[in-house]
């Protein structure tokens, strides 16, 4: 996660900066939870025998084809994603009417949990 800081000139300036993770390229740990997230294991050991069939070949050889095309299938939607997402946040960027726009509509919801809240019977 990205640490967002306030900074400004004068106190209780909205000014948003935010300051990327310094160690260049090397991954985050919250790169490798899902890997050592045992119920990954746990999902793809269930998951996976209906697909195996003992009369069409070795059961090993079967188990990796099928997580290698997981592996692959995963890869490249998670690529496109990002490709996806690092183009709209281009867009976000350069657009002050968007981030305006963001900042009402997050506000207004956050009031709106508020009052809801705060109207709640017990």
């Amino acid at each position: 996660m990205l640490p967002i800081y306030r900074s400004g000139s004068a106190p209780g300036s909205n000014k948003i900066v935010v300051n990327p993770a310094s160690g260049g390229d090397r991954p985050s740990p919250t790169t490798w939870s899902p890997v050592r997230n045992p119920k990954v294991a746990l999902f793809f050991l269930a998951f996976l025998p209906q697909f195996v069939d003992p009369s069409r070949g070795p059961v090993f050889v079967q188990f990796l084809a099928l997580g290698v095309s997981m592996a692959l299938l995963d890869t490249v939607y998670e690529l496109l994603l990002v490709r996806l997402v690092s183009g709209i946040r281009q867009h976000y960027r350069r657009s002050r009417r968007l981030v305006a726009w963001q900042a009402r509509v997050s506000a207004a919801v956050m009031i709106g949990l508020g009052l809801r809240l705060a109207l709640q019977n017990r």
